[in-house]
């Protein structure tokens, strides 16, 4: 528990401690302590490896107060809202935004993305290739799960990618909010976030869980697909919406 921020505990079992500095109703954090099984769960079964580390979870509810907590630990932008410090994860809770179902389930679903990384580290012992990694945690945190359950609605999504926009290769493992960088915060043009997504949703679907966990281990792998990653990721999305 990082104490200088008046984290207190909510919840406490062998897998997972839920520490906040602000209360929290309690259905609120059974829907974490649930979510957090089910996609841990997934998780474990996917890759058929097994994280017997227990998870730490602390709650800001003061978005700088993060931001200030995570700065210790590595470079972070202004728009950060989780984070791994010192091997605990750490995300913003938005109070405005607590009584609505779907936002709250998605900061639920951001603390989750920070335990991929995790899982990424201490299970499968990855490299750090920015646009794989978030790519996994996103895909795998169920950011995303509207799409997952909505073909039509990813559909859409994709539709609204702009193809004459996607960055190369390059700018995806660099980290940071600048244009050439993973997350274009200056002109616009893509979304690091949302294109990695894509890529490792449609590694999975056109070329195989094998083939995402050889990605995953094996170097010279990565190298040849990252030499074609974004022209495939461009037919993919064209064969899909068109």
């Amino acid at each position: 528990m990082i104490s200088e921020y008046n984290m207190h505990p909510l919840f406490d079992s062998n897998e997972l401690a839920i520490n906040s500095n602000c209360a929290l109703d309690k259905d609120f954090v059974q829907r974490i302590v649930e979510y957090f099984k089910e996609r841990k769960e997934n998780l474990e079964k996917f890759f058929d490896k097994k994280d017997s580390e227990k998870i730490v979870i602390n709650l800001f509810d003061n978005q700088n107060d993060l931001i200030e907590c995570a700065s210790r630990y590595m470079k972070v932008s202004s728009y950060c809202t989780g984070a791994i410090c010192n091997g605990e994860i750490c995300t913003y809770l938005d109070g405005h935004k607590l009584d609505n179902y779907g936002a709250s389930g998605y900061m639920i679903a951001t603390m989750v993305h920070e335990y991929v990384h995790c899982y990424d580290r201490r299970v499968l012992r990855g490299d750090d290739v920015v646009w794989l990694n978030e790519g996994l945690a996103t895909y795998f945190s169920g950011q995303k799960r509207a799409y997952e359950v909505d073909e039509e609605r990813y559909l859409n999504f994709l539709r609204n990618i702009d193809l004459s926009g996607l960055p190369k290769i390059e700018y995806l493992k660099k980290r940071g909010s600048k244009f050439g960088e993973f997350c274009d915060m200056e002109t616009h043009k893509y979304n690091g976030y949302d294109l990695s997504y894509v890529i490792v949703r449609a590694i999975i679907e056109k070329r195989g869980d094998k083939y995402l966990k050889e990605l995953i281990r094996d170097k010279n792998v990565l190298d040849k697909f990252e030499d074609e990653a974004i022209e495939w990721v461009s037919g993919y999305i064209k064969n899909k919406t068109f």
